[in-house]
């Protein structure tokens, strides 16, 4: 094969003649905008994708580049300008991994047959473009020639020989020019210049003018070093559309500044692509690309450069491989996880499984895209995220970690690494490492719990304001999804037992109190160790029922059956201590917020009114309401007659009994009340008298037995309020006692009956039967 020609420049070529500098196929400098010297990147003059990108134009986008360009051409010497130039282009044979051959037809315009050749050997029609202009300045030339159109590429012209007219002619000169750089790339070992290391380059043929050491990045900018064997030195750069100085070579400064000037930055898309239908961005590594997932893998991949939009037909060149990951994997062998634009070293496949991935489906990289990154601190299992998190990796999850504390506790110190929050975002979250007697927050909802072995007890967040482990527990941040890997108890609601489950306790604001009985405070008691509770003060035990209030509510609570009741005023609350005045305990505002509530308490032996329809009730302890007759019901009794009207919604939680009889029973003992002492009553026996039962807090508070010295032994009779008829009540019904005489007679000829008054409506629920 005969070699590319490597000429200094086909396009720009420095003749002395006369002392005066003869400048041969310069294009018009542009305007302000024109590139400068500075840009010039010797290591990357064109990147690959856009090179090699064959779908960039179509025949008639070329033609009328070609029109445009071509505009002050006139044929000439019987030849056409080259935007009117037509030929019957030979058929090309395929040739596996170079170019797929080329059908001949009819005669193809210049356009058509640059477009198809550059989808034939998969190579920029913009290169090609950019190619002829360097080496003949075909596409601008004002006059054509025969010589332009012989060796329009330059292809076969070697520097030290002449031209092979093997391959004369524009097609030939076309197609072998872009079938060149296809080789070049195929087999880029046997060329001295190659992609992804430090080459040699002269800046002229005469090697006393010297060379400069270049990295090269591509095989793109290796494939135009391999056709034209120079780099610009300094004067060629100085002025990029003059001549430099007797040491300057302008081939490769010229195709970067035509293709800069006509087609824009020839360094966009080195590695990372998309089309403009699609914004999927790939990464591409050698034959393959690799979807990138999301914006945060895409920052990571800054080193390699911007995304540059190509083709449709150039991207579906490259074999669709895995969506990328974090782990990529070197030239030799090395695996890496990719952060931060930072690679760290992976010292064994077990870490990469443990980050949820497989080394065997690295991404592969190049050594030039490996070289872009900086290298860092290798992966371990144990990362510090730049958020200020800590996650415990492995098994495909992550645990986030309370506190280094919590990490020595687990056993699960050591060195770990620094990385980005964004690069384990696709772990699943496991159970975070957490130790005992920790304040729990959740960063998303300001939510508190308390851990103890393992578990989380929900906890209301006042509660560190105003519980006594405000000042002894640590508040800890966790994620919500590290939350919500851990089982959780019930809420929190001021009770807790350590290690022994019969001693419970109420923490208030300044220590804990033994609660004497459990069940009756509360029906749940949050475990915490031993340890904590031993760091909070003994403050006495509690008695029950007991009395408590929030921090910041004056409003007082009785516990009883686990249930708070609220006492609905100062009186109540001595009422229902047996007339003295209550330990009250306060507790953090969260704690009685937390406690199941019953109906506020009224005060137990006083009258109420319920406004709801008018009726009068004794309250009976703190269980029931006993409506009263009339108020002679109350007197009897020696109740006193005054009564109050609480608001009807805590009336209405009172059930109502039947009605105040002037028989009332404390315990076993039956009273009769006819104003002044109640009597005691023993012989009732199967009488169907109604007889009130009070309970024993009324009869406390009414100080009952209060009875007279002697007992009544005697047959009771009823009569009812406003009716002189009087009944002689049996087991089953009342009888009316037709008169005096017979009620003399009745009561064994005593003439003083024992007579209890009743309401008639009381009277009333015993049946009527025949006259005594």
């Amino acid at each position: 094969m005969r070699a590319a020609r490597r000429v200094l420049a086909a396009l720009l070529s420095a003749v002395t003649a006369g002392g005066v500098v003869v400048v041969v196929g310069l294009t018009t400098a542009p305007a302000a905008t024109a590139l400068t010297g500075s840009q010039w990147n010797a290591g990357s003059i064109i990147s690959d994708s856009v090179f090699y990108d064959f779908g960039t134009m179509n025949a008639d986008q070329v033609q009328g580049f070609l029109n445009d360009k071509g505009s002050g051409c006139r044929a000439a010497n019987g030849l056409a300008c080259l935007k009117d130039y037509v030929q019957v282009p030979p058929s090309r044979t395929a040739e596996n991994g170079l170019c797929a051959g080329y059908t001949a037809s009819a005669a193809e315009s210049a356009a058509s047959m640059v477009v198809n050749v550059a989808r034939s050997c998969r190579i920029n029609p913009r290169s090609l473009l950019v190619l002829l202009e360097k080496e003949s300045s075909l596409v601008t030339r004002t006059t054509p020639s025969t010589t332009a159109y012989r060796s329009a590429t330059g292809y076969g012209c070697p520097d030290t020989a002449a031209c092979d007219a093997t391959y004369y002619g524009f097609f030939n000169q076309v197609y072998m020019a872009a079938r060149q750089f296809k080789v070049y790339a195929t087999n880029p070992t046997r060329y001295g210049y190659q992609a992804g290391r430090v080459n040699s380059i002269l800046y002229n043929p005469n090697t006393g003018c010297g060379s400069g050491s270049v990295y090269i990045a591509n095989q793109a900018t290796a494939g135009l070093y391999t056709y034209t064997p120079y780099q610009p030195n300094g004067a060629a750069l100085a002025d990029l559309y003059g001549p430099g100085d007797s040491c300057s070579a302008y081939g490769n400064r010229n195709f970067w500044r035509i293709f800069s000037d006509w087609f824009g930055d020839t360094q966009t898309g080195s590695y990372l692509l998309r089309t403009a239908e699609d914004a999927t961005v790939y990464l591409v590594s050698g034959q393959k690309r690799y979807s990138v997932p999301d914006l945060a893998t895409l920052s990571t991949l800054a080193p390699l450069g911007s995304v540059g939009v190509v083709s449709v037909d150039y991207l579906a060149g490259f074999e669709q491989g895995r969506t990328l990951g974090r782990f990529v994997r070197g030239p030799d062998g090395t695996v890496f996880f990719l952060d931060g634009s930072v690679l760290h070293p992976v010292q064994t496949c077990g870490l990469v499984a443990d980050f949820g991935d497989d080394c065997a489906a690295s991404v592969p990289l190049t050594s030039t895209q490996v070289a872009l990154f900086s290298q860092t601190s290798v992966l371990t299992g144990l990362v510090s995220t730049t958020s200020g998190k800590t996650f415990v990796v492995g098994s495909g999850r992550k645990r986030e970690s309370l506190d280094d504390a919590a990490l020595t506790a687990a056993g699960m110190g050591g060195p770990r690494v620094v990385l980005s929050e964004a690069s384990i975002a696709t772990l699943p979250y496991g159970p975070p490492v957490v130790r005992d007697d920790v304040l729990v927050v959740s960063r998303s909802t300001a939510a508190v719990w308390l851990t103890h072995a393992g578990r989380l007890t929900p906890v209301p967040a006042s509660i560190n304001v105003q519980n006594v482990w405000s000042r002894s527990l640590a508040a800890e941040l966790l994620d919500a999804q590290s939350v919500a890997a851990l089982p959780q108890d019930l809420p929190y609601t001021g009770f807790v037992r350590g290690s022994d489950p019969f001693t419970s306790y109420l923490l208030t604001p300044t220590g804990r109190r033994q609660v004497a009985d459990p069940a009756a405070w509360s029906a749940t008691f949050t475990a915490v160790s031993d340890t904590l509770l031993a760091r909070l003060g003994d403050e006495g035990a509690l008695t029950s029922p007991g009395y408590l209030r929030g921090a910041s509510d004056p409003t007082i609570v009785r516990i009883a059956g686990a249930v708070a009741r609220p006492v609905i005023s100062w009186v109540a609350l001595v009422a229902l201590n047996g007339g003295t005045l209550p330990t009250v305990v306060v507790v953090a505002d969260a704690v009685a917020d937390s406690l199941p509530k019953g109906t506020p308490l009224l005060q137990p032996g006083g009258l109420v009114l319920d406004g709801t329809d008018g009726t009068v009730s004794l309250v009976d302890g703190t269980s029931q309401l006993v409506p009263l007759s009339s108020f002679r019901a109350a007197a009897r009794l020696g109740i006193a007659t005054t009564f109050t009207e609480p608001p009807r919604s805590t009336v209405s939680g009172y059930p109502r009994a039947g009605g105040l009889s002037s028989l009332v029973r404390c315990g076993t003992q039956t009273f009769l009340g006819r104003t002044g002492p109640l009597d005691l009553v023993t012989s009732l026996g199967s009488s169907a008298l109604p007889v009130t039962p009070l309970s024993p807090v009324s009869c406390t508070l009414l100080a009952l037995p209060r009875a007279s010295a002697a007992a009544i032994t005697s047959e009771v009779f009823a009569v009812s309020d406003g009716d002189a008829t009087v009944y002689r009540v049996t087991a089953t019904d009342k009888r009316p006692v037709t008169s005096w005489a017979r009620l003399i007679e009745l009561n064994n000829g005593s003439p003083s009956p024992v007579i209890a008054a009743l309401g008639p409506a009381l009277l009333a629920t015993v049946p009527t039967g025949p006259p005594a």
